[in-house]
């Protein structure tokens, strides 16, 4: 079949169903209109009625669905048009049927139509094919709402790890941050420092001792502070002032003279050293 000019039907056989109707307008019927179309413009009417909104008519909505099925067609109208109908299994099916992209839209759906169980059944399966920490933290709230706080604390964890996993480090601290797991945080960026290559590494275990600091953790702020500073040095073969200047800052801090020496020195400060 063609792709249909809805629209162009619509507007020249019966433009108002294309318009608003105001208080003195009586609704227009649309099975009257349809009846004065030649039979092949039909189909292509009530198509149009649908996606002008004229109409949730069970069997011009299947008629929609049918028209587009396998067509280059977004999941977000076919799924709105078996809202339309009543049939929210349908549209969970419509979300998932190529692949999981889209778990998020259909859980919201199986949770305000079918309820919260259905909503965990929805995410627990496409979780099953894919990893997603997303997914994770959504399924996590899921069970929150059912009190099932064991559930809760292993999701966050995987959760956490997997955002580690996926190199997404700023997420998986505000995620143990969020979980009120301070000192976690304060590991995360240190094992992303261990993992890390030129300049995150510097960076990751300078935010590492930070956060330690900020939260008093003593025992690792100055063990942090010494990594963040060899680091710092290990990556670079000469040091802009700056730099210098930022690592005087780090080596004062923790007391550490000899490298402070060995930065002035990469800085090309011989003086200073």
């Amino acid at each position: 079949m063609e792709s249909p000019s809805w629209r162009s039907a619509l507007g020249k056989i019966f433009p108002s169903l294309l318009e608003k109707n105001t208080p003195k307008q009586e609704k227009p019927n649309l099975e009257k209109l349809l009846s004065q179309l030649p039979p092949e413009a039909i189909t292509a009417a009530a198509i149009g009625a649908v996606k002008a909104k004229a109409t949730d008519k069970p069997e011009y909505i299947d008629l929609t669905l049918q028209f587009y099925e396998g067509k280059r067609c977004g999941p977000d109208f076919l799924a709105e048009l078996a809202l339309r109908k009543g049939n929210p299994e349908k549209a969970i099916e419509i979300y998932l049927q190529d692949s999981s992209w889209y778990a998020d839209k259909a859980a919201k759906i199986a949770k305000e139509h079918l309820g919260l169980d259905c909503a965990i059944q929805v995410y627990e399966k496409a979780l099953q094919t894919e990893k997603n920490p997303r997914w994770q933290e959504d399924l996590a709230r899921l069970y929150l709402e059912k009190g099932d706080s064991e559930k809760v604390e292993a999701l966050l964890t995987s959760a956490r790890e997997d955002y580690e996993e996926c190199h997404d480090i700023e997420r998986a601290v505000a995620l143990e941050n969020e979980r009120g797991n301070l000192n976690e945080a304060v590991n995360v960026y240190q094992r992303a420092a261990e993992k890390s290559e030129f300049s995150n590494k510097s960076c990751y275990y300078k935010k590492a001792a930070q956060l330690a600091e900020e939260i008093g953790n003593n025992k690792k702020v100055h063990s942090l502070y010494h990594a963040t500073l060899d680091a710092y040095l290990e990556q670079r073969y000469s040091l802009l002032s700056y730099e210098c200047d930022h690592i005087n800052k780090i080596a004062q801090k923790i007391g550490d003279n000899e490298k402070l020496i060995e930065a002035y020195r990469k800085a090309n400060k011989p003086e200073k050293a």
